[in-house]
């Protein structure tokens, strides 16, 4: 009850602040990521909490409070939050690197190499293929 208060007020504050105060060019970024961060984590442990993946209650949230629907991140915060995006995937990369089991995955290993490597000629003949079709190349 309490996590489901903090994120009606934090929502709220945020809506509050954007559509009355207004926000200067430099903090808007800043309002955006935190806002986003406590409400997509306070919504993301609700949809957890009915038994459904965190991450759908990011999505969620990011539906609802983003620019097409109630437009609590408008989008010049939008834009902002995009250039920090690509840390994000870095960050979220290293974590699901450090989450594997090299040891538990041995017996399935080589078949994953072998099934990856095998795509990857596939793809890059296929490649080549349609590059030698093309006249000039």
């Amino acid at each position: 009850m309490r996590r489901l208060a903090a994120l009606t007020i934090t929502v709220g504050l945020a809506a509050v602040i954007v559509a009355r105060v207004g926000t200067p060019a430099g903090s808007s970024a800043a309002l955006a990521l935190g806002v986003a961060l406590i409400a997509a984590s306070i919504v993301g442990w609700l949809c957890e909490f009915v038994r459904l993946p965190r991450v759908t209650g990011y999505l969620a949230f990011g539906l609802l409070c983003g620019p097409s629907l109630a437009n609590i991140i408008t989008d010049p915060m939008a834009r902002d939050l995009r250039t920090g995006s690509s840390f994000a995937v870095v960050v979220i990369a290293v974590i699901a690197g450090l989450r594997l089991n090299l040891r538990r995955r041995g017996p399935t290993l080589a078949s994953t190499v072998l099934f990856a490597g095998t795509i990857s000629v596939i793809v890059w003949v296929g490649i080549a293929a349609s590059l030698s079709i093309v006249p000039g190349w």
